[in-house]
């Protein structure tokens, strides 16, 4: 699955990525593993889902990794994984 963002977004930082990637990965049940292909001056090329996993794993293959970037000629990449198992341990202290 590849996705183009709906504006120009430029990741310069840690919480670049949060804020491009928070409406992917909010209260998802299972855990997954997103990269995000950017250009020389650091702007997201294209979002794509690498894996779904289950509730407490998923894979990433390196080499398909790799070979997605090199097909859209991406400069950089950025790596994204959810880990389902904070959310659970926030909401059950609510309970």
């Amino acid at each position: 699955m590849f996705e183009h963002p709906e504006k120009k977004v430029k990741i310069s930082c840690s919480q670049d990525v949060h804020s491009c990637m928070a409406p992917y990965l909010y209260d998802e049940l299972v855990e997954h593993f997103y990269i995000l292909l950017l250009d020389r001056n650091h702007q997201v090329l294209k979002i794509h889902k690498i894996s779904s996993g289950g509730t407490n794993a998923t894979l990433a293959d390196p080499n398909l990794i790799l070979k997605k970037a090199l097909d859209h000629l991406a400069s950089g990449i950025v790596l994204v994984h959810n880990h389902k198992l904070l959310l659970n341990s926030c909401m059950s202290q609510r309970v």
